[in-house]
């Protein structure tokens, strides 16, 4: 069963998953419509029925609690995929959308004040896993951050086409401690109780 703002009741319970009130909640979910339509083009459910992935998210208010909740909880992706149930891939996909979501307009108009990107700020500020998601955001902009996650094999290849050669990090596997003594001073990694297989070539 997927968590949901549904099942909270009391004004605690509001602000220690989202880092809001209900009332507040209820307000910004309507902006974020509003700001995933202009973003977008389409109204949520359109965006989904075009594509070949499961919804998980079926409403504004789902979307806005799970991006709200990811923050505020600062859990892992995979932690996320289980509460939420979905994968990690797309827990870490959808929070990145709702962030952009609540960050648009990107180049807010003189004198208009965004209420979604005012209430990430004032909700995260100083937090690790929100400024680092900042910053992800803007080096993607700036496409210069490579893409990490893929929906499938046939995207990654897609990806890759025009790159000629693709080069792999692989001078260090992580492996089970070996039984022989000799085997373990050559495979230690010098972190704690870590061991690994490594290429000696690179």
């Amino acid at each position: 069963m997927s968590a949901s703002y549904k099942t909270l009741n009391s004004d605690r319970q509001w602000k220690a998953t989202t880092g809001l009130s209900k009332a507040k909640f209820r307000e910004l979910k309507n902006q974020f419509g509003k700001s995933f339509k202009e973003l977008f083009g389409q109204e949520l459910w359109e965006r989904q029925s075009n594509s070949t992935n499961e919804a998980h998210l079926k409403s504004y208010g789902d979307f806005l609690f799970f991006v709200l909740f990811s923050l505020k909880s600062g859990l892992t992706y995979d932690a996320l995929g289980f509460v939420f149930d979905m994968s990690g891939a797309n827990a870490m996909k959808i929070q990145r959308e709702g962030v952009r979501v609540m960050n648009y307009p990107e180049a807010e108009p003189s004198g208009y004040r965004n209420p979604l990107s005012s209430a990430l700020k004032n909700v995260f500020r100083g937090r690790a896993s929100a400024n680092s998601l900042r910053l992800n955001l803007a080096l993607s902009r700036l496409n210069v951050i490579p893409k990490r996650i893929f929906e499938d094999v046939k995207a990654f290849e897609s990806s890759i086409a025009n790159d000629g050669v693709l080069k792999i990090d692989g001078t260090e596997q992580s492996v089970q401690r070996p039984g022989n003594q000799q085997d373990q001073k050559d495979r230690y990694s010098g972190k704690k109780k870590t061991h690994r297989q490594v290429d000696r070539d690179k």
